[in-house]
């Protein structure tokens, strides 16, 4: 979030200096100060990114109003990995 700030987006995603990872999996928790994403890619552990409790807030707020909104412009309601995992459990 940089709503002060004027970022070239498109100059970030194609700068070959910025780091990117691919993320299919993930394991969340805390500290008594901050919170932690374990990044995994296939089970295997990639990166982690540690967060305030304020930032963590934040940044799910605008990735829930990222989801929302291209939910609404596909008319498709997307899965939660928790979903998809409940309905095969379902068939087994």
């Amino acid at each position: 979030m940089a709503d002060n700030q004027q970022i070239d987006i498109s100059s970030i995603l194609i700068d070959p200096d910025v780091p990117k990872l691919y993320v299919n999996g993930f394991i969340v928790g805390s500290t008594s100060n901050d919170m932690f994403i374990i990044t995994q890619c296939a089970t295997n552990t990639i990166g982690m990114i540690l967060l305030s409790f304020t930032t963590a807030k934040t940044l799910a707020e605008d990735l829930t109003g990222m989801v929302k909104t291209f939910e609404e412009q596909t008319g498709q309601q997307l899965l939660t990995m928790r979903d998809i995992q409940s309905k095969q459990l379902k068939t087994i």
